[in-house]
């Protein structure tokens, strides 16, 4: 099994805030790479 977990990067927010709101995401784009590397990119979902 393979766990992906996207990180949010923003303006000097700590990354795991306790109790912070989770934010909706979209997958914007995958791209594989010629050593099999896999990119994600997410956008946040507005709505």
């Amino acid at each position: 099994m393979l766990c992906i977990v996207p990180v949010l990067l923003g303006r000097g927010t700590p990354f795991f805030k306790p109790g912070r709101d989770k934010t909706a995401l979209k997958l914007a784009s995958s791209t594989t790479t010629a050593a099999g590397a896999t990119i994600l990119t997410y956008e946040v979902e507005n709505g």
